[in-house]
């Protein structure tokens, strides 16, 4: 309720800002912006002993006056009249008691206006600016699409007015689109939509602008170099989401949660559970738990590889994304997944996995792996994230041994690339130890059979290879994998197995320190010995005084 009204109030004040002109000054509120960070960066000793709330801005405008940043005479005009008018609809909407009261300064009045002007501008700039670029994209890219192969990549040239594109590559100054520019302009753009744990997230990137500077820009304006924008099938969204494709699914899950509401007031659902529960787990593992402390039988299909924070079933069922809903049948607790139906999409390689685990993870063991796996499922373990695919001690434990997904897929494609090296130079690798390093080895030698189901990989994995890209290897967002195979290096530096590209990354302000590095495309500590490694006595079971299920 809170929340609402607090919306209500930010929908009434951007009635009364000048939107139009606000947009159009957005260069200059980002020098504002900037200068100031800059301004605090420099004087944050002294600005932490400023009693005068609006001193800081005071000695800011001092040195930088509203006028050197280009804004417009009518902005200036507008910021100046509404400052000298408390009595203003503006002042009225925010009132004395809220976080955006104003010092009594007209000057610094003026700026937080400005300010707040331009974060107004912002948002509607933002839905503005991404809207021209998606009117250009064709084909679209789908939320579906993204569900059904958990990441996709396109590459677009799109034509774009001026203004928004602009906007969209942070060109404040007029680098990449000139200032006085009235024509439309070609640019490239690659786009990344995945999908992960119910959230399915929209990326561009465009090749004028470095990351560097787009984490910058992110702190006022948002991330729109790298522009994020999301679709979660969670709350309100997965109820319309089911209301769309059937309405008597969705009676059906409202009864269901009518059901579940009751059932979470029985006390085994709000019993403790033993543990240092602040933890974050699976929600599976914690209702291993429970079940044995509070002798419960328990059915649960295993779809959901999220966390979930709580001492009790109940509250652990509220944090989780996915909409589990508590079912009794008998004696027997049942947790039923309603976003099942999406996350049943991958066929995760489940028994490879278990077999693999059990194996002494020896490289015949991992061939096994690799053999047993397909391409469509190595992308899909690639594009799951931190999440556990197998916990590697025999019941839950306190210290979190266990195997990511993610790993498990970047160590199939590492032993594609390893499958296409000569026998001596694969053993080679193999045998180095996790304390010493291998030279970088280039591939340019494979012969052209082994680049080609190589390059055959790397176009099947772009869009999880390029989504998970440090900033040291950003630009390679933008190449083909015909581009990348053409310079690979592959080498193995104290247990990681690292996919190089074999051009250092030129000297430029922002990366400095990266320089004359060789980029990675992927790094991974597997194929190996499945980290971390525990001893059995040095894995502490939990307290359990239930007998254990059968």
């Amino acid at each position: 309720e809170e929340a609402e009204k607090q919306i209500h109030q930010l929908a009434l004040l951007s009635r009364t800002l000048p939107m139009e002109l606000a947009l159009r000054d957005w260069r200059a509120f980002r020098r504002m912006e900037k200068q100031m960070e800059q301004f605090i960066k420099e004087n944050a000793d002294s600005l932490t002993n400023e009693e005068n709330p609006s001193g800081y801005i005071q000695a800011f405008l001092k040195q930088y006056p509203l006028s050197s940043f280009g804004f417009s005479k009518e902005l200036l005009d507008w910021a100046q009249r509404t400052a000298n008018d408390k009595d203003n609809e503006f002042f009225q909407i925010m009132g004395s008691e809220t976080p955006f009261a104003f010092p009594d300064d007209p000057q610094a009045r003026q700026f937080q206006l400005l300010q707040m002007a331009g974060l107004f501008a912002t948002g509607y700039g933002q839905a503005w600016a991404l809207e021209a670029l998606r009117q250009q994209m064709h084909p679209p890219m789908t939320v579906l699409e993204a569900i059904e192969q958990r990441a996709v990549l396109r590459d677009y040239t799109i034509t774009m007015p001026p203004q928004p594109l602009a906007w969209l590559v942070n060109d404040v100054e007029g680098k990449v689109v000139p200032l006085d520019s009235s024509l439309p302009l070609s640019v490239k753009v690659t786009a990344v939509a995945t999908w992960n744990l119910g959230f399915c997230a929209f990326e561009y990137r465009f090749p004028q602008v470095t990351p560097e500077k787009s984490r910058s820009f992110a702190l006022f304006y948002g991330n729109q170099i790298s522009e994020f924008t999301s679709v979660a099938l969670d709350g309100k969204r997965f109820l319309r989401t089911l209301k769309a494709m059937d309405p008597e699914l969705l009676r059906a899950y409202e009864r269901a949660h009518q059901e579940h509401q009751k059932l979470l007031e029985q006390s085994p659902i709000q019993q403790s559970v033993k543990f240092p529960h602040a933890s974050p787990m699976l929600l599976a593992e914690f209702l291993y738990r429970w079940a044995r402390e509070q002798q419960q039988e328990v059915v649960m299909e295993i779809t959901e590889f999220g966390t979930s924070q709580g001492d009790t079933l109940a509250k652990r069922l509220a944090s989780s994304a996915a909409p589990y809903l508590l079912e009794q049948h008998d004696s027997v607790w049942i947790l039923r997944n309603w976003r099942a139906f999406v996350d049943r999409v991958p066929n995760y390689p489940l028994a490879a996995i278990r077999d693999l685990v059990r194996s002494d993870q020896s490289w015949e063991a991992w061939q096994r792996f690799y053999q047993s796996v397909s391409p469509e499922q190595a992308r899909w373990l690639m594009t799951s994230g931190d999440f556990f695919a197998w916990n590697l001690s025999d019941q839950p434990t306190d210290t979190g041994v266990g195997i990511m997904m993610r790993d498990l897929g970047n160590a199939w494609l590492m032993m594609r690339l390893l499958n296409e090296l000569p026998s001596d130079l694969r053993a080679r690798l193999w045998s180095v130890s996790d304390d010493s390093s291998s030279t970088p080895i280039s591939l340019a030698s494979l012969p052209a059979e082994s680049k080609a189901r190589l390059l055959q990989a790397l176009e099947y994995c772009r869009a999880p290879i390029v989504s998970g890209l440090a900033y040291d290897a950003w630009h390679l967002s933008f190449m083909p994998p015909s581009e990348w195979v053409t310079h690979l290096m592959v080498e193995r530096k104290h247990g990681w197995w690292q996919l190089l590209y074999g051009i250092p990354r030129p000297v430029s302000e922002e990366n400095v320190e990266m320089a004359e590095r060789f980029p990675i495309l992927f790094s991974t500590a597997l194929p190996g010995k499945l980290l971390p490694t525990v001893e059995p006595e040095e894995v502490q079971p939990l307290e359990m005084n239930a007998p254990p299920m059968q």
